[in-house]
């Protein structure tokens, strides 16, 4: 892998980690056009890496009301906020299902990234569920400070029903979100607080396969696809959280929609020897 593919790899993987149209997906589509495979699991790890850098500079005040709201615990000190241990709360039951999925079924769903045509379908699928749950957001809805441990389970289990390559993590989460009745601006930040532990699993579960962190990639490339995607990624969040306040979600179900179309004739084309 060269410095330009792995500068691409991490953009992608940077925007599409957070826009709701599936990074995995977009990794299988970009690999399939430039004819490559990733570099072994080193790279993956840094381009996990690089999109957690990016959602933690952006709420890094968030992370530390969570931080301290744990310390209040731990210490069980007085002086803590009712709000930050619902939040505290709701991110651990939301977890819960994706963990689950990924321990369990994590090799089976690994498969299905060698199939296109499940991407595409998975791909309709998301903008399905993209303008589905933007012409139901309520437009009195519930806050941050509101939510509840069957809103956290349900956007959790749209995050584990996301492992699925094609089927966006933030598209799922936002839109499940969306369908419980969170407020937009809390269900976009709900969804890129959750991705934090599910960036995050995956990583660790990714380094139980490095072969003594095997560097046989380049320093440079695993540097140029870290960094690309943290700043990609800065802006694919900062980017959604200013279109879903406007009622833009729908605009990526036409993308999805167009992009999983093709997919799918693609996938059907080369079947039939066409």
């Amino acid at each position: 892998m060269s410095p330009v593919q792995a500068l691409i790899l991490g953009v992608i993987q940077g925007l599409t980690e957070f826009l709701p149209v599936s990074s995995s997906g977009h990794l299988v589509i970009a690999q399939e056009l430039m004819g490559l495979r990733l570099p072994g699991v080193t790279f993956e790890v840094c381009l996990h890496l690089g999109t957690l850098v990016a959602v933690l500079v952006v709420f890094r005040r968030e992370i530390n009301q969570i931080i301290a709201a744990l310390g209040s615990l731990i210490h069980k000190a007085p002086h803590r906020r009712r709000e930050d241990l619902t939040l505290v709360l709701a991110l651990i039951i939301g977890s819960i299902p994706a963990g689950v999925v990924g321990i369990l079924f994590g090799d089976k769903v690994g498969n299905l990234f060698e199939r296109p045509d499940v991407v595409g379908w998975a791909l309709l699928a998301t903008g399905g569920l993209l303008w589905v749950s933007d012409r139901k957001a309520h437009a009195h809805a519930v806050l941050m400070a509101g939510i509840s441990p069957w809103d956290a389970l349900f956007v959790g289990v749209g995050q584990a029903l996301a492992l699925i390559p094609g089927l966006s993590r933030s598209g799922a989460t936002i839109a499940f979100g969306l369908l419980r009745g969170l407020d937009r601006d809390t269900a976009a930040r709900f969804s890129f607080l959750l991705s934090i532990p599910a960036i995050g699993g995956a990583a660790l579960l990714e380094l139980w396969q490095l072969e003594a962190f095997s560097l046989d990639t380049g320093l440079g490339v695993l540097l140029v696809g870290t960094v690309s995607a943290a700043v990609s990624g800065y802006l694919a969040v900062s980017l959604l959280l200013r279109l879903i306040r406007s009622n833009r979600l729908t605009y990526f179900s036409y993308y999805t929609w167009t992009v999983g179309l093709l997919l799918v004739l693609g996938s059907f084309l080369k079947g039939s020897g066409i």
